[in-house]
């Protein structure tokens, strides 16, 4: 099974916007939790835990 995966980041002002277009939800998270931990200590100094929201 050939698997579909498109995904980008872009800077517009002052929000970096990620984009992902894949065929596996889980996998899709996974990079959003991953951009997250990588970008949020770089741009404001501080520790990258995770928004409770999405442990639902």
């Amino acid at each position: 099974m050939n698997h579909v995966s498109l995904s980008g980041a872009s800077l517009v002002d002052e929000y970096i916007m990620v984009r992902s277009v894949h065929d596996d939800s889980e996998q899709m998270k996974q990079l959003f939790i991953q951009c997250w931990r990588d970008i949020r200590p770089v741009l404001t100094g501080k520790t990258a835990c995770e928004p409770r929201i999405w442990a639902t």
